[in-house]
């Protein structure tokens, strides 16, 4: 018997595990978390690091770290979404700069 998986959950999976690895790492400093704390996978890979830190009875001080960290982060979204609606509920929109459209050849 065969299963097939989508190739982006496979990709989501390895990320989380890696990401897992990560977060239980030392020597991080207060950039690193914040640019880390960006990737697409790292609501994941925290909630999958709660549960092990649970699991396995280990030190919390971590993970409260990076929960502190996760909690400014959706600080800062709702601040934007804010934003956002004061300009009428969608982000703003590029202006086009002249003469860079299509070009005519003849």
């Amino acid at each position: 018997m065969r299963l097939s998986i989508a190739k982006h959950k496979v990709e989501q999976v390895a990320n989380t595990i890696t990401a897992l690895r990560k977060l239980d790492g030392d020597a991080w400093t207060t950039r690193e978390r914040i640019r880390f704390s960006h990737r697409p996978y790292f609501t994941d890979a925290l909630l999958v690091y709660e549960g092990w830190v649970a699991a396995t009875r280990s030190d919390p001080s971590k993970l409260h770290e990076w929960q502190r960290v996760a909690c400014a982060l959706s600080a800062e979204s709702k601040d934007k979404g804010a934003l956002r609606s004061k300009r009428g509920g969608r982000p703003k929109r590029r202006r086009r700069r002249p003469g860079r459209g299509k070009r005519e050849t003849g």
